[in-house]
């Protein structure tokens, strides 16, 4: 393992399982991930899933805890779902973490960021009874920087406000 890649290592394994990964992806996964992200960044989303109890260190690598499996697995079906915007899984898989991690330290444990990334999954799956702005959202949340701009649940929300204002304009 490279340290520092550790958690996004635990991803790209659950991705390539789920079938998410092309088999190339295998090896190149990570470092895709970090170039995608940011270098700099990946500490930082190793960072808070330690913090909010995600992860355990085990003895050469991190292990999920039982919030840290949910969080995975959502943080998945939502790469499965932006999948169809980008042309690689392993650009999806940056895209969901990226729409997912805790940039603004407002979570205080794997529970309540589990539960938020189910909210925001929830959301998104309820867009899709308007296919536009359902393929409006995919195509945005692959797209935004969420260390600097306002949350997926809020952005998903916005757009959802926008739809039903446009279609209830004659």
């Amino acid at each position: 393992m490279r340290r520092g890649l550790e958690f996004i290592e635990l991803l790209c394994k659950d991705a390539l399982r789920k079938g998410l990964l092309e088999p190339f992806e295998r090896e190149t996964c990570p470092q895709r991930i970090a170039a995608l992200i940011g270098y700099e960044w990946i500490w930082v989303v190793q960072y808070h899933a330690k913090r909010l109890g995600l992860v355990t260190s085990g003895e050469d690598r991190l292990k999920p805890t039982n919030s840290g499996r949910r969080y995975i697995d959502t943080l998945l079906e939502l790469a499965h779902m932006l999948k169809s915007e980008v042309e690689w899984g392993a650009e999806a898989v940056a895209a969901a973490l990226e729409a997912l991690t805790d940039w603004r330290a407002e979570f205080h444990s794997g529970e309540e960021i589990a539960k938020y990334a189910e909210l925001v999954v929830k959301e998104l799956q309820g867009l899709r009874r308007f296919p536009e702005a359902y393929k409006w959202a995919c195509a945005l949340m692959v797209r935004y920087d969420f260390k600097y701009m306002e949350s997926p649940l809020e952005l998903l929300k916005r757009i959802e406000a926008l739809t039903l204002k446009s279609e209830r304009m004659p």
